[in-house]
């Protein structure tokens, strides 16, 4: 059984952001802010943002040349983990 979803931390997309970037020097990569947030008052701002964020970069991705946007560090990235499988059963329970 494959799960549906995958689940990522937001460092997670920087990190893969960073190895794109390595790999791919030539492409200027969409940045990820970097603010550090303290508190908990304004947890759903920033997860909102980090969602822009996110889909953002993944929009510019997939417009890459299959080169860029199906290389191996894509395909681990997306590939399931076994966390995503314990993710999505939680998910269904709640």
């Amino acid at each position: 059984k494959v799960p549906t979803y995958i689940f990522r931390h937001f460092s997670e997309f920087a990190e893969l952001r960073d190895k794109l970037n390595e790999i791919f020097p030539l492409i200027v990569w969409p940045n990820f802010s970097t603010r550090v947030v303290i508190g908990r008052s304004n947890i759903r701002s920033v997860a909102e943002s980090r969602k822009t964020e996110i889909s953002n970069f993944l929009r510019f991705l997939w417009s890459k040349t299959a080169e860029i946007s199906q290389c191996d560090l894509i395909y681990t990235f997306c590939h399931p983990l076994l966390r995503d499988e314990q993710e999505a059963e939680k998910t269904k329970l709640s």
